[in-house]
């Protein structure tokens, strides 16, 4: 069965810009974190630990079933992506870590994968952490998923969305300010939503949040100073050592092979990152794509070439014709005798 979680409550993630342990009235759990020793704010809701090298401990969270019904919630681990809309996600992702993430949530919060709860009961899970061994500076940053587990019957395996809790982890080992920077991976042709996109990947390659993000960028035709396609998002968020795609949409317009160049700008905290980038969209990438878009403009070729064809369909029927009436005639005449 497909699934596709819902994060309940993500704004509030955002409001405060760190991530919160979520409630919401329509779901039929709740979960919530009993705060540890270690907590460097008391006051937040989520696990914001100061940790030491090669030391483990427990989690402990309670997951409360408001239902008359005995539930099985799905429980992992992930760290904090950076999804194409900058926006950080603290759930499953279906993108890659990034590279220079050192460590990875998964691999250091370890608990049950199935919490089984009786109705209108409670439990107590836990979570156990243990810190990598060499020492590290700036943020570890990620989540962990709650997510309530459907019945694999032939009605439910038609349902996409679930309902999900995210608790957000965040784990440090000392007060050291990283400053985060920014670079331009790579520069492609893709697509948004079956759109085509020309996708610059920029990534945040330090372990430290960025916020206020604003991306600005263009693409020109390699030797030409005119831009064919530009965007301009703001107030953009990036997880610590994470990346992301920054879509300039081509307004549903074809793709075209060739030669382009990508300039960008990106500014945040005070700090300005600038990029150029030559690369090439092939013949066959353009008819790829082109062929998976939805809303897509007729370019002046694809017209020239459509009426070229009907052009010669309507002179091929029109020899046909010819020919055939020649032969009927023909049969019609009498021959010399």
């Amino acid at each position: 069965m497909k699934r596709k979680i819902f994060l309940l409550g993500i704004a509030a993630l955002f409001l405060f810009l760190w991530p919160q342990s979520v409630f919401s009235a329509e779901g039929t759990f709740t979960v919530k974190t009993i705060i540890p020793a270690n907590q460097l704010d008391k006051e937040k809701t989520y696990f914001d630990l100061r940790i030491a090298p090669g030391e483990e401990q427990d989690l402990e969270l309670v997951i409360k079933n408001n239902s008359p019904e005995k539930k099985t919630v799905a429980a992992s681990a992930h760290s904090a992506t950076t999804n194409d809309n900058g926006v950080v996600e603290y759930g499953e992702a279906e993108k890659q870590a990034d590279r220079s993430l050192r460590y990875k949530m998964s691999e250091l919060l370890q608990l049950e994968e199935k919490v089984v709860i009786e109705a209108h009961a409670e439990k107590t899970v836990k979570a156990h952490l243990k810190v990598p061994a060499e020492a590290f500076d700036g943020i570890l940053l990620g989540g962990l998923t709650f997510s309530e587990e459907v019945a694999g019957s032939e009605e439910s395996a038609m349902i996409d969305n679930q309902y999900a809790y995210c608790i957000g982890v965040v784990l440090s080992e000392n007060d050291k300010v990283i400053e985060p920077d920014l670079k331009l991976a790579n520069v492609h042709a893709g697509q948004e939503n079956y759109r085509n996109v020309i996708q610059a990947n920029l990534q945040n390659d330090q372990p430290a949040m960025i916020k206020k993000l604003a991306v600005k960028g263009a693409v020109y035709q390699k030797g030409h100073d005119e831009a064919l396609y530009s965007a301009d998002n703001q107030e953009l968020k990036m997880a610590p050592n994470s990346n992301f795609n920054f879509n300039i949409p081509l307004n549903g317009e074809q793709l075209a092979a060739g030669s382009y160049i990508f300039k960008g700008k990106a500014e945040a905290a005070g700090r300005t990152w600038n990029f150029e980038k030559a690369f090439e969209i092939t013949s066959q990438e353009a008819k790829k794509w082109n062929a998976q878009a939805v809303e897509i403009k007729n370019s002046d070729k694809s017209f020239l070439e459509h009426l070229l064809i009907i052009g010669a369909a309507v002179l091929v029927t029109i020899l046909l014709f010819f020919l055939l009436l020649k032969k009927l005639l023909s049969r019609n005449v009498p021959k010399d005798s």
